[in-house]
């Protein structure tokens, strides 16, 4: 399988609710065989640069690479960036074959 997480900084923490909402939309996905979100219980961090704190993590698994390399030009992932685009301040992903 493969892990996918991105960590999400956002620049409207008020919206915090809205963008989780939008990421339990990728659970539609076909490419994923199963998704976490976590939201950090830490409020009101400040953006210093580094390090960077995030807001929320998002991880997914996919069965093989190939799906993890379809997900950032599959429509449900193309929708949610779109989506959440305004809110969001940085962005970090990786991807990693979990044994």
């Amino acid at each position: 399988m493969v892990k996918h997480i991105t960590m999400y900084q956002l620049s409207n923490k008020s919206m915090e609710g809205f963008v989780v909402e939008q990421l339990k939309k990728l659970e539609e996905c076909p490419l994923i065989v199963k998704n976490r979100i976590c939201v950090s219980f830490e409020k009101n961090l400040p953006i210093i640069g580094k390090p960077i704190f995030a807001d929320i993590v998002y991880i997914a698994y996919f069965y093989d690479e190939d799906g993890a390399k379809m997900f950032p030009i599959c429509q449900e992932h193309l929708d949610l960036v779109e989506e959440i685009s305004p809110y969001v301040e940085n962005v970090m992903s990786i991807d990693f074959i979990d044994e």
